[in-house]
């Protein structure tokens, strides 16, 4: 069927569903973009309750700006009618919780890094594993211009300051990064995963795990050396339980034009 909805919010034609997330059979929530009256790109979200899908709505808090873009990276419940959204516009991060069926009003993530506090980019990925409790990663420029990759936790409902992925810099003091993914299995217990390149490597993966609310620093993906002889890896997907993950990426061997999809599994305990 059609996303109810879709035809009050936005222009026919200029929308698409970008995530989907589905804690229980019948109940779901998705979320995309739309392009409204005076082409502007906005973000929506839509709930099927029951098996029965509700009229879509635009994200709470996203007021229009012309020529603005909202974008919808990633929506993740952790049952029904408890979900979180992420992406970005033209502020920056920004981050909705639902609640009991009610969509919340959009947050912008905020990062701390050197001592400084600046706005967050962009919101790659996100994972709630309670009503309330979500982390995810993105990506936020530094002061030389420089993209670098961020973390942040929501802790019973209220989103907190990001921070750098600790450790980056010491694999390598020249890194440009892509995006961040994350899977949590209990509250303020994650894994995220990320690549890099730098004068040294085209691209490769590192992962970083939060443990008890508390982020680790990032090292690089064990055995992935071994694998990427033609220096080209990045993260696909990543999913965890119980504190053991899967990710799923790709890799260049030898001849460096040849990549090969490779599933890598580790514990982040």
């Amino acid at each position: 069927i059609a996303v109810p909805g879709m035809t009050v919010l936005g222009r026919i034609g200029e929308n698409e569903v970008r995530a989907l997330s589905c804690p229980s059979a019948g109940n779901c929530a998705v979320a995309g973009t739309y392009q409204d009256a005076n082409y502007n790109m906005r973000a929506f979200v839509v709930d099927e309750v029951h098996g029965t899908w509700q009229t879509a709505i635009e994200i709470p808090g996203l007021a229009a700006v012309k020529h603005d873009a909202a974008l919808v990276t990633s929506v993740s419940c952790s049952s029904a009618g408890n979900c979180a959204v992420g992406g970005y516009d033209h502020r920056g991060a920004f981050a909705a919780s639902e609640v009991s069926g009610i969509w919340k009003a959009a947050q912008f993530i905020k990062v701390t890094a050197h001592g400084r506090t600046r706005p967050a980019y962009a919101i790659t990925s996100l994972s709630c594993a309670s009503a309330g409790g979500c982390s995810a990663g993105g990506i936020f420029i530094t002061g030389t211009g420089r993209p670098q990759p961020f973390v942040v936790s929501e802790v019973r409902g209220a989103w907190r300051v990001g921070t750098e992925v600790g450790g980056i810099e010491r694999l390598d003091q020249d890194t440009t990064v892509g995006n961040v993914w994350v899977s949590c299995w209990s509250p303020g217990n994650c894994q995220a995963a990320g690549f890099f390149s730098s004068q040294q490597v085209l691209f490769t993966v590192y992962v970083v795990g939060e443990v008890g609310g508390s982020w680790g620093s990032a090292r690089l993906l064990p055995g992935l050396a071994a694998l990427n002889k033609g220096g080209n890896s990045e993260v696909g997907s990543l999913s965890c339980l119980l504190g053991y993950c899967a990710i799923a990426g790709t890799y260049a061997d030898k001849a460096g034009n040849v990549l090969h999809v490779q599933v890598f599994t580790d514990s982040a305990r």
